[in-house]
């Protein structure tokens, strides 16, 4: 799906007051990266590294693990479509509501699809899957599926490639990563984003963590020089600096508590329980995308339209942490919502 995502009105220029349609970190870009970047600006002169070695044995290094089971890529969605085409002609579960580029990228690689929902998942013994794709924590509602859950599902599907999307993982208020996994199940593969946790979409960075030897069989359809000089000097500074970099769980936990409550006070308006910085809301009267409309002209604030998700309805949308102050934007104008 190329349109439809969030973050979608600085493709045509607009000035906005604050976007919370993008759920990505609210506190800019990591400290000293911009420097960084400034000093590696010569070697543009160059080709990069053809198959980003460094910055992956960097990557292995922050989780301790070997070189052969990293792969980076042009972002997690990039990865999600190698994945795809790794299994071209599989079936494929996918937990919805979710990311929609996991079925995209299957449809194009002709999977057979089936759709269940999280809350599901425990009870279907006969769920026939080459491949599980769930992301954990969940886009867009912010829910977890327990990693005794994922490990449950890896040891009694030792035939089923089971996927996790761990982009918002180091947003989430508690370490929830199933990395630790790894070396008793062959059939996991973590898929890692660069872009939610470090507020830097622009810079299309992701990673597969995996056996040594699925990484092999996705390194089959490689390209030299994918990464180009600044993304991998991008992802180098993150994994050298990465402990420093990591946004706070607790500060975010408590500040989306507190969004949350001050959001679940208007009559209108429906939220779900989360444990990241972000939440999937209902308005009870009219459309999410009138809303998104209405949000847009009258206050220059910017929401998710959600109701594009498959198993959401018209009335979805989605709402990511800002600032204090960008946030009582939102509720104030909110207040006035079909008043």
């Amino acid at each position: 799906m190329i349109h439809g995502h969030g973050d979608d009105l600085n493709f045509k220029g607009m000035s906005l007051r604050a976007d919370f349609s993008s759920n990505t970190y609210y506190g800019g870009l990591p400290p000293g990266l911009t420097e960084h970047l400034q000093d590696q600006l010569p070697r543009l002169a160059h080709y990069p590294e053809p198959d980003a070695a460094e910055l992956t044995r960097l990557l292995a290094d922050l989780h301790n693990i070997s070189p052969e089971q990293v792969l980076p890529g042009n972002g997690a969605t990039a990865l999600i479509y190698r994945l795809a085409r790794l299994y071209t002609g599989k079936r494929s579960a996918i937990l919805v509501p979710t990311f929609s580029e996991y079925e995209d990228a299957c449809r194009l690689n002709n999977h057979q699809l089936t759709y269940l929902s999280r809350e599901s998942l425990s009870t279907q013994s006969s769920l026939n899957a080459d491949v599980i794709w769930l992301c954990n924590p969940n886009n867009p509602d912010g829910s977890l599926l327990p990693s005794v859950d994922i490990e449950t599902l890896l040891k009694t599907r030792p035939q089923t490639m089971v996927i996790v999307d761990e982009a918002y993982e180091p947003l989430a208020f508690q370490p929830c990563s199933v990395l630790p996994l790894l070396p008793q199940y062959s059939n996991l593969v973590v898929i890692r984003s660069l872009t939610k946790a470090f507020a830097m979409p622009g810079i299309r960075l992701g990673y597969v963590v995996t056996h040594p030897k699925i990484i092999a069989q996705l390194k089959y359809f490689a390209q030299p020089w994918e990464l180009g000089t600044m993304t991998q000097e991008t992802g180098k500074f993150i994994a050298i600096n990465h402990q420093s970099l990591l946004p706070d769980r607790k500060k975010l936990e408590k500040e989306t508590n507190l969004f949350r409550e001050q959001l679940q006070q208007l009559p209108e308006f429906a939220f779900y329980p989360t444990s990241c910085p972000f939440l999937l809301g209902r308005t009870l009267q009219g459309k999410a995308s009138e809303l998104k409309h209405w949000l847009q002209d009258k206050y220059s604030l910017l929401i998710r339209d959600a109701t594009n998700f498959r198993g959401l309805d018209s009335s979805h949308f989605r709402v990511s942490l800002r600032t204090q102050k960008e946030n009582q934007l939102l509720i104030e104008a909110l207040k006035q919502w079909k008043a």
